[in-house]
């Protein structure tokens, strides 16, 4: 009798242990405006599902601010904390929090808004393209602006780390920002990997002449703009920016040249093809360009092991000036801003060697 006592003492403890889990993964479902219809700020505590569905979005809060794979993972977790489910992730959670509160900071001054890539015609033509959007924000009439593409291995964008964190910090200097959601996974409507990435450019490639087409109507300049990139968003910025690969999608040669380019723990796949051997080549046609790189030691990807062979290469095209390569010890793949490790505050110095190259 007392074993079988114990036996439910110790079942009580694990399935309230259990529950107690389960209870610490919710997140809350709060107000979206104050009295006077103002948004208010969102803390860790607060659910995805209150992100997704936040009137900011006008009903495009999955298109927007997390992309998963497929819709299914988003409906699975949307019930979770962001602080509970970026601790599964690996994720910082008071940075996208943060990032979150500077995109609702800029919809209450009115300077937030939402765009789509692609025409009317163009997406009835071919619905997908309707997936490629922009989130922009407003910053100082006629300071350039700057271009923020997340990761995701082109089966997602990861914007919620990789975009709006950024986009949060341009902004907060003065810079307009564009934060892209580009096509991935089936609306791409390719597989091989190096085709789904030349897909994707297009997506980059027509934002920028959009942007460019409505920068006197949205207050910025196209005149020395940057771009942003994060992984596989890194392999968009380049794609879109070397002259060689430029060529491989023809819609590239329209597009103004940035004054910067930032490729954050890059897509290694870009740069060297399947079989290992190097692929991008740097040439003439190409100065001018200015290139702010980081990476982290043993990049679970392999992008501190590319770049350590193509920075040397860029350096001895473009000069050693317009060349910044970091390499931190304790900066993992997907870490962001990289608060609480060495590279934190390299988006400061990223802006720091723009302003030094427009």
């Amino acid at each position: 009798m007392k074993k079988k006592r114990i036996w439910k003492v110790v079942l009580l403890c694990v399935l309230g242990a259990l529950l107690l889990t389960v209870l610490l993964q919710i997140g809350w479902n709060g107000k979206y405006t104050d009295s006077d219809g103002k948004y208010l700020p969102i803390t860790v505590s607060d659910s995805w599902a209150h992100i997704y569905n936040h009137p900011v979005w006008k009903g495009t809060g999955k298109e927007m601010f997390s992309v998963w794979g497929n819709s299914s993972a988003a409906d699975l977790t949307s019930f979770m904390s962001i602080r509970a489910l970026s601790h599964w992730c690996g994720w910082n959670a008071e940075e996208i929090a943060d990032g979150f509160n500077a995109l609702l900071e800029a919809a209450n001054r009115g300077d937030f808004s939402l765009h789509a890539v692609y025409s009317e015609e163009e997406s009835a033509a071919n619905p997908a393209l309707q997936h490629a959007r922009i989130a922009f924000y407003k910053g100082q009439h006629g300071k350039p602006l700057a271009i923020v593409a997340a990761g995701g291995g082109y089966q997602q964008v990861v914007s919620m780390v990789e975009g709006f964190p950024y986009a949060a910090e341009l902004y907060r200097q003065g810079y307009s920002v564009a934060v892209l959601r580009y096509r991935v996974g089936n609306e791409l409507g390719v597989s091989d990997n190096f085709a789904m990435r030349l897909e994707a450019s297009k997506d980059l490639t027509h934002a920028i002449v959009y942007l460019s087409q409505q920068q006197d109507a949205l207050g910025f300049s196209m005149d020395g703009y940057s771009m942003f990139g994060s992984s596989a968003g890194g392999g968009l910025i380049t794609l879109v920016s070397f002259d060689e690969y430029a060529r491989l999608n023809e819609e590239n040669a329209a597009i103004p040249k940035p004054a910067t380019i930032n490729l954050i723990y890059t897509d290694r796949f870009l740069l060297y093809n399947e079989d290992g051997s190097a692929d991008l080549q740097f040439d003439d046609a190409d100065k001018g360009l200015n290139v702010f790189s980081i990476v982290g030691e043993g990049d679970a990807y392999g992008g501190d092991w590319v770049l350590d062979q193509k920075i040397p290469e860029m350096k001895a095209v473009l000069g050693d000036d317009h060349v910044v390569y970091h390499k931190y010890p304790d900066y993992p793949h997907g870490s962001g801003l990289g608060v609480g490790t060495s590279a934190e505050g390299w988006i400061e110095q990223a802006i720091t060697f723009w302003e030094e190259h427009k």
